[in-house]
């Protein structure tokens, strides 16, 4: 028996995180016991694979109940976005985590009926950044593999379209 393409337009994992993003566009780190340290783009960076991933098997329109809350978070990330064009301030796992937050600002701009100057904007910022002293510290280039792979993936991503997605 073969098995038939689900007649969902996204996955059941993207339309649950989607009924997860709070007004802000945050996606709460849902963990128990729960913890006060800050996740947001953390969440942010694992649902975009989520998100990515759905675009990939169902279709590449945004479907109306995805630009709610994707818009709502491609808002917090363009508002978040420091003037340095890095994502976020510190060092910490979260900044680590944060480049594939540009994966979902990509999905974004392919899947939206109007590009948005501002996401183009925001990657070139962000890339621009890294290439500063102070944004290959901030984002431990070099020193880690975790930030390293995350920028490497959501860079892979912009040159060869969703290449490091199994299609």
């Amino acid at each position: 028996m073969f098995l038939t393409r689900p007649t969902v337009r996204y996955s059941t994992e993207a339309k649950w995180l989607l009924n997860k993003v709070q007004p802000d566009g945050t996606i709460p780190y849902v963990i128990d016991p729960p913890t006060t340290v800050p996740h947001q783009y953390q969440c942010i960076t694992y649902s975009a694979e989520a998100f990515v991933d759905a675009k990939l098997r169902w279709g590449g329109e945004l479907v109306p109940a995805m630009v709610g809350g994707l818009n709502k978070t491609v808002e917090y990330l363009l508002k978040t976005q420091l003037p340095s064009g890095a994502l976020m301030n510190g060092t910490s796992g979260e900044i680590q985590r944060s480049p594939r937050a540009i994966s979902l600002l990509q999905l974004w701009d392919q899947m939206s009926a109007s590009a948005d100057p501002r996401v183009a904007d925001a990657v070139s910022r962000y890339f621009a950044w890294l290439e500063t002293p102070d944004g290959a510290a901030a984002a431990t280039l070099r020193t880690t593999a975790l930030a390293t792979g995350f920028i490497g993936l959501a860079a892979a991503d912009l040159i060869d379209e969703w290449s490091t997605f199994v299609r």
